[in-house]
């Protein structure tokens, strides 16, 4: 069996208010690997969804999306780089500078990169729904490592 990582895009559409009728295929497959083997995202995850929940805040809305994500993490696993003698940044690291060595360049933007490295430091597959990511996978060479998931 497969272990999953949920990244930051594919769990704003899961908490979302109406995830049923506009990410109906985001909410079977993520309802159907966390009945599996729970829920597991990165810390960096974390961080970006309460960094945009206080964007929100701060402009006089959210509170619904701020109680969505709470009940959401309140039953997560959360992983971090630091795990495991810090490999995810070693990860991270490698990863980088593999895509920065391609003619042209591939570049993955900083949460999407550290959120990546964390799953593969920790042997899960990142379970997303940005098909680019998913481009950017298979030319890096490694299309085993992300599974897209189209949200409709």
């Amino acid at each position: 069996m497969k272990d999953y990582l949920l990244d930051t895009c594919i769990v704003s559409q899961f908490i979302h208010r109406e995830a049923r009728q506009r990410y109906p295929r985001v909410v079977e497959r993520v309802t159907e690997v966390v009945k599996k083997q729970g829920a597991y995202v990165s810390i960096v995850t974390v961080y970006e969804l309460r960094r945009g929940i206080e964007l929100l805040r701060l402009q006089g809305s959210g509170r619904k999306k701020e109680v969505a994500l709470k009940m959401f993490l309140h039953g997560v696993t959360t992983l971090s780089l630091d795990d495991n003698g810090n490999q995810g940044w070693s990860v991270a690291a490698r990863v980088h500078a593999h895509g920065q060595a391609r003619q042209p360049a591939i570049t993955l933007g900083e949460g999407d990169l550290l959120i990546a490295a964390t799953a593969i430091a920790h042997s899960r597959i990142l379970l997303t729904s940005d098909s680019t990511l998913g481009t950017r996978f298979r030319d890096l060479g490694l299309p085993e490592l992300v599974e897209v998931v189209p949200f409709k």
